[in-house]
């Protein structure tokens, strides 16, 4: 009779057994995936304190850039100056060529600068359709405030739609 019930139980305690494992695994399981996700929560908030912190809205200065898709021009590279400091340079390859010709827009630099009168200056250098090296460049005037600044660096077509000319321009936030 022993071996009967012993043969019986076993079966249904082993099935027992790995119900209460399966259960036991899937908690685990839900508590790992809460953690994850407030870990992911507070990636995300350390970045944000983070992007406060190294820029806060007082003196951050954004500068974006802008390139036509009329241009028949291979874009190279671009300089961003502020009171005569290199702030960023940027070589430019084939995809992000590409990118930029399609209408795509580039965040160029973002960083602090002082409240009070600055100079921007953007250059670009670059091959026209016929292989000629065109280097341009632009200044801009502008006054920090107490709050935070974009800019644009656009580079469109003259009127011929094939020599490229550089504008700066702010950009109003609305």
């Amino acid at each position: 009779m022993t071996s009967f019930l012993h043969r019986c139980l076993s079966p249904i305690l082993l099935l027992l057994i790995l119900h209460i494992a399966t259960m036991a695994h899937a908690s685990m399981q839900d508590s790992i995936d809460q953690l994850q996700a407030n870990a992911a929560d507070i990636e995300r908030d350390i970045g944000l304190l983070e992007q406060q912190l190294l820029f806060p809205p007082l003196t951050r200065v954004q500068v974006f850039l802008q390139f036509s898709p009329e241009l028949n021009f291979s874009l190279n590279s671009v300089i961003l100056l502020i009171d005569g400091e290199e702030k960023s340079f940027h070589i430019y390859d084939q995809k992000e060529l590409t990118a930029l010709q399609m209408g795509g827009i580039q965040s160029f630099w973002e960083g602090n600068v002082g409240i009070g009168p600055h100079t921007m200056l953007a250059r670009f250098k670059g091959k026209s359709r016929d292989g000629d090296i065109v280097e341009k460049s632009v200044s801009y005037q502008f006054n920090k405030d107490d709050s935070g600044s974009t800019f644009a660096i656009q580079i469109l077509p003259e009127q011929d739609n094939e020599t490229p000319k550089i504008a700066l321009k702010a950009w109003e936030r609305r």
